[in-house]
């Protein structure tokens, strides 16, 4: 660790270095720029909607992606939305208690 924090390479450079380059041109990211706070915050929430969107997808497709069907189906969005409903109003409910 120490290596790549003082900006020295290790042996996997060789290989992930282009693969990387390649994304950060794709994506148009300059790695000499360091990001705003305001661009953390968004980047960090964006990849949290679209990780919750594809568990759910996988989660509700999920009889048709396995070949291994055991007859129950694919689970149904109640129950996940009831739950964390309830974890928000325990939230607010302890929030108060302090």
């Amino acid at each position: 660790m120490a290596r790549i924090y003082i900006g020295k390479g290790t042996g996997l450079n060789v290989w992930f270095a282009p693969v990387e380059k390649m994304i950060y041109g794709l994506s148009g990211i300059d790695p000499k720029r360091e990001m705003s706070w305001k661009q953390y915050a968004f980047a960090l929430m964006l990849f949290n909607i679209i990780g919750i969107a594809v568990v759910y997808a996988i989660q509700r497709f999920q009889n048709a992606l396995t070949s291994e069907s055991d007859g129950h189906g694919a689970g149904s969005a109640g129950p996940g939305f009831k739950y964390s409903g309830k974890l928000c109003q325990q939230y607010k409910l302890a929030k108060l208690w302090r």
